[in-house]
């Protein structure tokens, strides 16, 4: 074979490879595109697991808290700390890069009597629309930040 017939294979060689490279691109391209939609969608649904669990522990600790106290919830939540919460700056809520969210919100002057579907606790930050609440009957759910606001404004006007 001559020398020009040599050069002739090797530069379809490499316009081989580059039509192969940029198909590998353009389906890697089309994979993260469609994954994408569901990744956000999976972090929609994870989001509140920390924040379910702080809120849970919290409204446990107010529930021992009144089961030892005649049924009433502590005047505070740093009332619980020591004996109910060990750890002082656990009444505050941090982001995944220690910055502070602020206090749990508080909603004082209940009793485990109550009724069951009173806010006791609200995780102070609002992600995706949605807040974490506790209620006084003990569970945790997570809330449109729009009905969050309604049963507070409702609440602040005796309804």
């Amino acid at each position: 074979m001559s020398e020009q017939g040599r050069r002739g294979e090797g530069g379809r060689l490499k316009k081989k490879l580059a039509i192969v490279g940029g198909l590998v691109i353009l389906v890697v391209g089309v994979v993260v595109v469609l994954m994408e939609p569901p990744y956000k969608g999976l972090r929609t649904i994870c989001w509140p697991i920390k924040e379910v669990n702080h809120v849970t522990q919290m409204v446990q600790a107010c529930s021992t808290f009144a089961a030892d106290n005649d049924g009433r919830f502590p005047d505070k939540l740093k009332d619980l700390y020591p004996d109910y919460i060990d750890y002082e700056n656990f009444f505050n809520a941090y982001d995944g890069e220690g910055r502070s969210l602020g206090a749990l919100v508080y909603f004082p002057g209940q009793s485990d009597l109550g009724f069951s579907r009173s806010i006791l606790i609200a995780y102070p930050a609002v992600i995706d629309n949605s807040r974490v609440v506790g209620y006084v009957g003990g569970h945790v759910v997570k809330m449109k930040e729009k009905e969050y606001q309604k049963l507070i404004a409702a609440n602040k006007d005796g309804k």
